[in-house]
């Protein structure tokens, strides 16, 4: 889609102020091959309570599995910033499996298949979007395919 005269409009960045709410929470994962895994993350909020920024770690630092957990969290965060809503991110990354996996230490979300699953899960249940993982186990479209 084009905008007038066949340009393209320029995507437009909304940072967040210097000084936002934020919210963190930890989770242990009990994976069967990897132990437990703490894993920590970190939503900061525009004025509105909308998330804009998302941090995630693991408590092994260091490893493999925590740059590629940051580095997806980053991806979150500018696709936010930049328009996309939440609900399409929790459509697309809800279920992505691959380890760690398995019983959590967050009674509203016992089990996880990755931390992408529990990350969209907790934004979901967070902000107010637990019915589009809802629709998505009714209709049984993991990933939003």
């Amino acid at each position: 889609m084009s905008g007038e005269g066949g340009i393209q409009p320029e995507p437009t960045r909304q940072r967040l102020p210097d000084t936002r709410p934020s919210t963190t929470h930890k989770v242990k994962i009990h994976d069967k091959a990897m132990g437990t895994v703490t894993v920590y993350i970190t939503a900061g909020m525009y004025a509105d309570g909308k998330p804009g920024e998302v941090f995630v770690g693991i408590g092994k630092s260091g490893t493999t599995l925590n740059a590629m957990i940051s580095s997806f969290a980053i991806m979150v965060s500018m696709s936010l910033q930049y328009g996309v809503p939440l609900e399409a991110i929790i459509r697309r990354f809800a279920a992505t499996r691959f380890e760690p996996m398995g019983a959590t230490s967050n009674p509203e979300i016992p089990l996880c298949v990755s931390i992408v699953d529990y990350l969209v899960r907790w934004l979901a249940q967070t902000f107010g979007h637990t019915d589009v993982l809802q629709e998505l186990e009714v209709r049984g479209t993991p990933n939003g395919e």
